[in-house]
């Protein structure tokens, strides 16, 4: 095996450079945090508010079930409305994030 001259970057530390200058950056890539999309706490709060849609969707519509009497009619359509306003809680909060990630990048 061939030794490397003394003038070149072993080859961990060239692939270091090209990935942060793939990353618009020069320094440290081992530094550098994950994308926010990988966060868990965003999927964990889309989760819960998809659930909490759908949860909220039955239960009323079971209740409104029980008053009228036609059984599962209102809890089906609950369950839609409740898929559906979950879907937009989703929709709002991923767009709430994009805005504020587009604003940092413009302070930066």
């Amino acid at each position: 095996m061939a030794a490397a001259a003394p003038d070149e970057p072993p080859p961990l530390e060239a692939l270091k450079a090209k990935i942060a200058a793939s990353r618009g950056g020069a320094g440290d890539a081992e530094g550098a945090s994950p994308p926010k999309a990988l966060n868990g706490a965003n999927t964990y709060g889309y989760i819960a508010d998809l659930f909490s849609g759908v949860a909220v969707g039955a239960g009323l519509g079971y209740v409104v079930d029980r008053q009228v009497g036609a059984m599962p009619a209102f809890t089906v359509l609950g369950l839609i409305l409740g898929f559906a306003a979950g879907v937009m809680l989703i929709y709002k909060a991923s767009m709430r994030e994009s805005r504020q990630e587009a604003a940092d990048k413009k302070i930066e």
